[in-house]
């Protein structure tokens, strides 16, 4: 009996873990879905947000290519026009580095409920517009060394779960960190990194937390 018992807390534990780990692991071998790409192209066209979790019901078809993300936000996406409402996307799971260094993004841009599964790097890279992840998780490394942030930086409630790295960003406008995460997961080599950041409007923290 006791045998037993011992067997069913170690399913229920090994149960409760995988509840906890599998979601990001099980995209790791997961296909980008490019109509995912052509609904977000399609509804940014005219002029609408795209949420990703309304077009598609199950998680693994809201996988979208890194790359893809990179030219739209660079513009170079041939023949798109983006409206004054800015690029919105929400519930997209990116998959693949992100490397936007040194970039220029002059639209206004605004992620929701978005994963960035590998790592994301907008060192030195200028938001004109403002700039919203907002409930977003970093799966890992997310880089904003020397980022300049010329309008409001809005990170709130997201989770970073690597190296999150603001060394010498510039926030402008509103910085609002409030019930972000900090060093989530379970990676020893977390680290916080916000040293030389100037910010020159206010700098929300409430409820932030490092762990």
């Amino acid at each position: 009996m006791r045998h037993s018992k011992k067997r069913a807390l170690l399913m229920i534990a090994f149960a409760m873990s995988a509840v906890f780990i599998s979601p990001l692991n099980a995209f790791s071998g997961a296909e980008v879905n490019k109509a995912a790409e052509r609904y977000i192209l399609s509804q940014l066209s005219k002029g609408l947000n795209t949420d990703l979790g309304e077009r598609f019901s199950k998680r693994h078809n809201r996988i979208v290519e890194a790359s893809f993300l990179r030219n739209l936000l660079r513009g170079y996406i041939p023949n798109l026009k983006i409206s004054e409402r800015g690029i919105e996307i929400k519930s997209a799971i990116f998959k693949g580095a992100l490397s936007l260094n040194r970039g220029k993004i002059i639209y206004p841009v605004t992620f929701q409920y978005c994963t960035f599964l590998d790592e994301v790097d907008f060192s030195a890279s200028i938001f004109v517009h403002s700039a919203t992840f907002e409930d977003c998780i970093f799966n890992k490394s997310a880089s904003f060394y020397k980022t300049e942030f010329l309008k409001e930086a809005n990170f709130r409630s997201s989770k970073f779960s690597g190296y999150a790295r603001f060394y010498k960003a510039s926030f402008l406008g509103i910085a609002d960190f409030s019930r972000a995460v900090f060093g989530y997961g379970s990676e020893l080599e977390n680290f916080t990194h916000f040293i030389g950041a100037q910010f020159l409007s206010k700098a929300l923290f409430q409820e932030t937390r490092v762990q």
